[in-house]
């Protein structure tokens, strides 16, 4: 039985499902190119996980040949003057 080959539309709107599945992908800042099988995602993330569950989201898109990563990375960064406020486990009002 020969194998089924998708078209580039329909691996597109797989990818975006699983995306949108994955709760550690935001994937309203992602697009997503397939050509013959062959995924890009492209957008911004906020770190190196985000964008190795992104991978792995779209890799799982039945159709999937190969994803390539060009994601960008971009912290999330605080306004200026507000500070971090790290959590010390047993120092009192700290945790």
């Amino acid at each position: 039985m020969a194998a089924v080959t998708l078209s580039d539309d329909l691996i597109t709107t797989k990818v975006r499902e699983q995306l949108a599945y994955d709760p550690r992908v935001s994937a309203l800042d992602l697009r997503v190119a397939t050509n013959n099988g062959v995924v890009a995602l492209y957008g911004h993330v906020d770190s190196e996980a985000q964008a190795a569950a992104a991978v792995a989201a779209a890799s799982r898109a039945e159709g999937v040949r190969m994803v390539e990563n060009r994601l960008e990375v971009r912290p999330i960064r605080r306004p200026t003057g507000e500070k971090e406020v790290i959590s010390v486990p047993g120092r009192p009002g700290r945790d």
